[in-house]
C-alpha cells in the first residue's frame, strides 16, 4: 500500500487537513433591500410564476445567507446544495424580475443536495434538463450569484474545464473544475459545452487553510457534485440522461447553452 512508507502521525495529519481545507463555501448576505415593489407575472424560458412575491410580502428577519440554484424541469424543480437552504425559516428565489418562494421538495446531507419547486403556470410540453456525467478535459460554464451583496443581482459567469473525475480523499461524488468559484456560487449550475448538465457546484479550497497547512496556494481547485448522484439520489430524475422520447429535453441540442442557462439560474435567499 502507498501508505506503508508514510508516518502515521503524517497520513492522520493529510486527513484532518484536507478535511479543513475543504472548506464549504459560506454564503455570505446579500442587500435585503434589493427587493420588487409589485406583483406582477414574470417569464423564465416563457414560464409564467404563478405566485410572484411583492416587497411587502418579503420576510422582514434578517438575511442569513444566498446561494444559487439551477432548473431541471420547465415544471419548477431545481437543484441546489442542501447547506445553502439549512438553517432557513423563509426561502425565496429571484431571477433579476420577481422573487417566488419555493417549498423543499427533497434534500440529501449525504451530498450535500437539495430539490427545490416553485409554482409555475403549467407548461403546454414538460421539459427536463439533460443530465451527463462529466468528462476529463469538458470545457464548462457555471452561472450563479456570488457576493450578490457587492456583485450583480443579474448573476455572473465563469468558465473553465475539468479537471479531475473525482473530488479526492472519501468524495467520490464530486469532480475538480477550474471554473472561479466564489462564496454563493453554491448550487449553481455547471453545464457543459453541448448544454448537458454534469454537475452542481458545492465548494472549493479555502486558500488560506491550504497555504497555512501545505505552504502553497490553490489555483482554481474547487468542486462541483456530479449529476450522476442527482440521478441516483433523486429518483424522480434518474432517466434524464436518456433520450427524451416523448419528454422534449430541456437543454440538450441547444445552439445557445449560455443563454439557456443564464435564464434557468435563481438566486436563493434564506432568511
Amino acid at each position: 500500500m502507498l501508505t506503508e512508507n508514510i508516518p502515521w502521525k503524517t497520513y492522520a495529519l493529510g486527513i484532518v487537513v484536507f478535511y479543513e481545507v475543504f472548506a464549504y463555501m459560506a454564503d455570505l448576505p446579500s442587500m435585503a433591500k434589493a427587493g420588487f415593489n409589485h406583483v406582477r407575472t414574470a417569464q423564465l424560458q416563457s414560464i409564467e410564476f404563478v405566485s410572484p412575491v411583492a416587497q411587502s410580502e418579503i420576510p422582514v428577519g434578517s438575511l442569513k445567507g444566498t446561494g444559487s440554484a439551477v432548473m431541471i424541469t420547465n415544471d419548477g424543480f431545481f437543484a441546489t446544495n442542501r447547506h445553502v437552504i439549512t438553517g432557513c425559516d423563509h426561502l425565496l428565489l429571484s431571477n433579476g424580475i420577481a422573487r417566488v418562494k419555493p417549498v423543499i421538495v427533497n434534500q440529501s446531507r449525504t451530498y450535500d443536495l437539495a430539490i427545490l419547486k416553485i409554482e409555475l403556470r403549467n407548461p403546454a410540453q414538460t421539459k427536463r434538463m439533460k443530465l451527463k456525467s462529466p468528462e476529463l478535459g469538458d470545457k464548462v460554464l457555471v452561472y450563479g450569484y456570488p457576493f450578490s451583496k457587492i456583485l450583480s443581482k443579474q448573476g455572473n459567469l465563469t468558465t473553465g474545464i475539468v479537471s479531475a473525475l473525482d473530488g479526492g480523499t472519501y468524495s467520490p461524488h464530486l469532480f475538480q473544475l477550474t471554473a472561479p468559484i466564489q462564496s454563493g456560487h453554491s448550487g449553481s449550475g455547471v453545464l457543459n459545452e453541448r448544454g448537458e448538465l454534469i454537475g452542481i457546484v458545492v465548494s472549493k479550497f479555502g486558500s488560506i487553510k491550504v497555504a497555512e497547512h501545505l505552504g502553497d496556494i490553490p489555483q482554481n481547485v474547487n468542486f462541483a457534485i456530479s449529476s450522476d448522484f442527482v440521478k441516483t439520489t433523486f429518483h424522480q430524475f434518474k432517466n434524464y440522461g436518456e433520450p427524451a422520447g416523448s419528454v422534449g429535453q430541456f437543454f440538450s441540442g441547444s445552439p445557445d447553452p449560455l443563454k439557456l442557462l443564464v435564464k434557468s439560474s435563481m438566486l436563493v435567499e434564506c432568511y
